[in-house]
């Protein structure tokens, strides 16, 4: 299975205006060939978080964040099917900086 990786950096862009309400600075990379399984990735900065989704062809999706006060992790990996299902992935981001709801059947940890 393929995902067009074309897709992420205007799912992303959908979310400008939220990003902006919650405060976060953030920046979509170009598509990376990363040795024969391409990713994109976006990065994600705001007073109280620092996260990240990287996106690779193969449809797999981690999203990682780490909330700055304290070094708390949260980590959530997703085996997406089609570029669709990124606006979900994006809303449980979003959730997680505006409101610090962690996503189900995510992983957290300290540093």
């Amino acid at each position: 299975m393929s995902i067009d990786l074309a897709a992420f950096e205007p799912a992303v862009h959908r979310f400008a205006d939220a990003w902006a309400t919650c405060g976060a600075v953030w920046t979509v990379k170009p598509i990376d060939p990363n040795h024969g399984k391409a990713l994109t990735l976006a990065e994600f900065d705001s007073d109280s978080w620092l996260a990240s989704v990287i996106l690779w062809e193969t449809g797999e999706l981690d999203l990682d964040a780490g909330r700055k006060v304290d070094g708390w992790l949260v980590a959530k990996h997703f085996d997406l099917k089609t570029p669709d299902e990124l606006d979900g992935v994006l809303d449980e981001l979003l959730s997680l900086l505006r409101d610090g709801a962690v996503p189900s059947q995510a992983f957290t940890s300290w540093i």
